[in-house]
């Protein structure tokens, strides 16, 4: 996971298919100290509301290890929200596309409204539809 650049989050904020929503959202987040953090090539961000997804994420990852033995890695801590609510990083052994990206978060317990939308500005063109928003340090 690694940190956006100004210059990336400029192309992000006045990328033509973002909604006012998304921009206001990117410009509060950083306004009040977060850093925008968006995905690697073959890393999947996840936001994780309630312990039942939680619960059902844990499952999910570890029958993705199953699959690749010894390639996938992950790792989870609170979101600003506190527990239950959490962020993970899921790191697998091949590239993703956006739309795959968005696919495997959805399947191993993210927030499915969150994947809905980033699939909708995935369709739009949006070149960044994943983002986690984390303290900055």
């Amino acid at each position: 996971m690694q940190p956006i650049t100004e210059l990336e989050l400029e192309e992000i904020l006045h990328h033509e298919k973002y909604k006012e929503t998304r921009e206001r959202y990117m410009e509060r987040i950083v306004a009040e100290g977060y850093t925008i953090m968006t995905p690697d090539w073959n890393e999947l961000l996840l936001d994780i509301d309630t312990e039942d997804d939680w619960r059902f994420f844990q499952k999910a990852v570890a029958r993705l290890q199953e699959e690749y033995p010894q390639q996938v890695t992950w790792r989870a801590w609170p979101s600003k929200g506190g527990v239950p609510r959490r962020h993970a990083l899921v790191t697998i052994p091949f590239p993703v596309d956006p739309s795959q990206r968005i696919a495997f978060q959805a399947v191993l317990g993210s927030d499915r409204v969150r994947e809905m939308l980033s699939l909708f500005r995935c369709q739009q063109g949006d070149p960044v539809p994943t983002l986690l928003a984390e303290p900055a340090k």
